[in-house]
């Protein structure tokens, strides 16, 4: 159960703060409004074309 809980955690692409709510729409600490990769849920910086996880193209 350790390993689910640890896979669901999400980081801000910008401060590295763990964002608390999955798939918010922004980042409290530092206020920037957040993306997602399609594929792998992760919040991903808004400037990349793919994802750094995953390497799927970001839209």
């Amino acid at each position: 159960m350790a390993e689910y809980l640890e896979e669901s955690r999400c980081f801000c692409p910008y401060c590295d703060e763990e964002i608390s709510v999955e798939n918010s729409p922004w980042c409290k600490p530092c206020a920037v409004v957040l993306r997602y990769c399609g594929n792998c849920q992760i919040a991903v910086a808004s400037e990349l074309k793919e994802c750094p996880e995953c390497g799927q193209p970001l839209q």
